[in-house]
């Protein structure tokens, strides 16, 4: 006779402990002692132990990243977003909403706003700045899809390095919603121009490594044989944010005459005065 694994019943007056409450993306609670510590069953563990080989670690990475810029979303709360500022934490909400409504302003401070949303500046604002041109709606984009992908961005920079990080990603992105908004060139923009524009400016120094072309060239990096010695940082971030579109699948329902525009190059951040100054 097989003997079964059996949890014990709990009351269902006894009190939740605080991080049972706390635990994120939570859909449900039983009467269960699992959720007290206890362990679960043999046959639970050999399946969580067999799914957890076959997901990577970068993915595992990338989801946890997700949820914590989702805390106190309400896409967890089975109700509608209506802008993106319920990506940010609630205590932060009324601040960092005064100064979305400055976004166009030259003087925008970016580094207060990083501070208000925890870090997480580059997806708040590029978010918001997607819903203010109405992207969001033109290109029926899916905002989980599109959540994902500017967690993505926004993971694959790294925050060691003093500049070229996350927040002076944000800084540009932010610069260029200004620049789309200037009387001679809002007039005659279309809305591939100002997707494109605003993720070339959030991805125009992804996966920086902190150094420059020079130093990679002289120190035989992969990355200069790679693109053999020729704009190799600039190579590096647009295939960086090309892979991310295509992995995110952002763009994955649109007609594939417009997703190659990506392909042929719409977003390659060469600049040749910068390749001359280096060489």
């Amino acid at each position: 006779m097989e003997v079964c694994y059996q949890l014990q019943v709990l009351p269902l007056d006894r009190p939740v402990p605080q991080h049972v409450l706390s635990r994120r993306g939570a859909i449900r609670f039983s009467s269960s002692s699992a959720l007290f510590g206890c362990p679960n069953s043999p046959a639970a563990l050999s399946a969580q132990s067999e799914t957890e080989v076959s997901v990577s670690a970068r993915n595992i990475r990338r989801l946890l990243s997700f949820q914590r810029s989702l805390r106190s979303s309400r896409f967890f709360r089975g109700t509608a977003v209506s802008n993106s500022l319920n990506i940010l934490d609630d205590d932060d909400n009324g601040q960092a909403k005064c100064m979305l409504e400055k976004i166009g302003n030259w003087n925008f401070d970016i580094f207060l706003f990083d501070r208000l949303t925890n870090g997480n500046s580059l997806v708040s604002l590029t978010f918001h700045l997607f819903s203010l041109h109405g992207l969001i709606e033109y290109f029926h984009l899916d905002m989980m899809k599109l959540c994902r992908f500017l967690v993505m961005i926004q993971e694959d920079y790294h925050s060691q390095n003093p500049y070229h990080n996350a927040g002076h990603a944000a800084d540009v992105t932010q610069a260029m919603h200004c620049y789309l908004k200037e009387p001679k060139l809002a007039n005659s923009v279309t809305p591939w121009d100002i997707l494109l524009s605003l993720i070339a400016a959030a991805t125009h120094v992804l996966d920086h490594p902190g150094v420059n072309q020079p130093f990679l060239i002289k120190t035989n990096h992969y990355l200069a044989t790679l693109y053999k010695n020729t704009s190799v940082l600039e190579n590096h971030h647009w295939r960086s944010a090309v892979g991310l579109l295509r992995e995110s699948g952002l763009f994955s329902h649109l007609p594939l005459e417009s997703r190659s525009h990506l392909d042929r190059g719409d977003l390659c951040l060469e600049d040749t005065r910068h390749r001359h100054l280096v060489l």
